[in-house]
């Protein structure tokens, strides 16, 4: 967002600028409020505040007001009816850029003192000096690699510590391969081979599983009892097997004409005791 400034509404302890007001102070030939046109020149002598309304514009690039100043206060008004003041700095959406004396040196620094060197850089332009200042800064953070200072140091250190455990997780991974391995199908000592829990398909798939299953929450161990009685199961061997029944005849009509015969021959002997 760019637009160009309108007017200074009011600017407060700064230097000559001690209760100033565009309003009643700056008006054009028909005694009305005047405006910034597209260009303006400011002139005037020494010490009558040139360099005090620079540093107002420079305000609104850099974000800082000038620490010259105690308690300064200063209200711009930009086309479409937008303001800046010294309290939004860093909020006015407006794109600025001043070339003066504090410009200068910031900046140029070679310009006003012999002693400072001029040093190479690739990005032309008024930030030169603080993106020097940064890279150095950062470069110091940095560290290097060779005595394995700085952030580079942490780094490589840090690559290092993870190696280490990356390897010490590996090795400790085959180990536990290695051991499951073993626990599932080894020859002679593996679960596929016990007799009792003997599995012919039994493998490290089926033993991680079983772990899986027996350290869930919801998982309720077996009591000794029903573990004596699982164990019991698996011992009990094969009977031989019952051979089919030979068939037979029941006779139910001789059976019945032989029950007939005795149950009539008591009832016989129970009428000769009555009439006794």
């Amino acid at each position: 967002m760019s637009g160009e400034i309108k007017k200074i509404d009011s600017i407060k302890n700064m230097a000559v600028f001690q209760d100033f007001r565009w309003a009643t102070s700056v008006r054009d030939g028909g005694n009305n409020i005047a405006e910034f046109k597209k260009i303006n020149i400011f002139y005037g002598r020494n010490y009558s505040g040139k360099t005090t309304l620079s540093r107002i514009f420079r305000a609104l690039e850099t974000s800082l007001i000038s620490d010259k100043y105690s308690s300064p206060e200063f209200q711009l008004s930009f086309d479409g009816g937008s303001t800046a003041s010294q309290n939004s700095l860093t909020r006015h959406g407006q794109v600025v850029r001043v070339f003066n004396e504090d410009f200068v040196r910031d900046n140029l620094r070679f310009i006003v003192d012999d002693e400072q060197t001029i040093n190479s850089f690739a990005i032309l332009g008024e930030d030169n000096t603080k993106l020097e200042e940064e890279i150095e800064k950062h470069e110091a953070e940095l560290g290097g690699e060779e005595d394995k200072s700085g952030l580079i140091g942490e780094l490589l250190g840090a690559d290092e510590k993870f190696k280490r455990a990356q390897k010490a997780h590996g090795d400790k991974s085959s180990e536990l391969e290695k051991k499951l391995s073993d626990k599932a199908n080894k020859a002679g000592t593996g679960i596929k081979h016990n007799k009792a829990f003997g599995d012919a398909i039994y493998n490290v798939t089926k033993i991680k599983k079983d772990i899986s299953t027996i350290t869930k929450d919801t998982y309720s161990p077996p009591t000794d009892e029903q573990v004596g009685k699982f164990h019991d199961l698996l011992r009990e061997e094969p009977k031989t097997e019952i051979s089919e029944s030979s068939s037979f005849n029941l006779q139910y009509t001789a059976i019945t004409l032989k029950a007939k015969e005795l149950l009539e021959k008591r009832s016989r002997h129970l009428i000769q005791f009555r009439n006794c």
